[in-house]
């Protein structure tokens, strides 16, 4: 019966650490668009930004 529960209990810590990667990933993505959406703001003038954020709206689905 303890064998069983410390299997079940490892399971649990490798979703939780799965889940907490995925999370991570999940964070720098964001961090990663964040500053490609800044670095074409900078570099053209606010029109092509415009479409620069446009197009990552498209991308994930948001239609406006």
């Amino acid at each position: 019966m303890l064998e069983l529960f410390a299997i079940g209990f490892e399971m649990h810590k490798r979703v939780i650490d799965m889940h907490r990667q995925g999370v991570e990933a999940a964070r720098d993505m964001g961090a990663a668009m964040a500053r490609d959406v800044e670095t074409a703001l900078a570099a053209r003038p606010a029109e092509a930004g415009m479409e620069a954020v446009t197009g990552w709206l498209r991308l994930w689905g948001v239609r406006g």
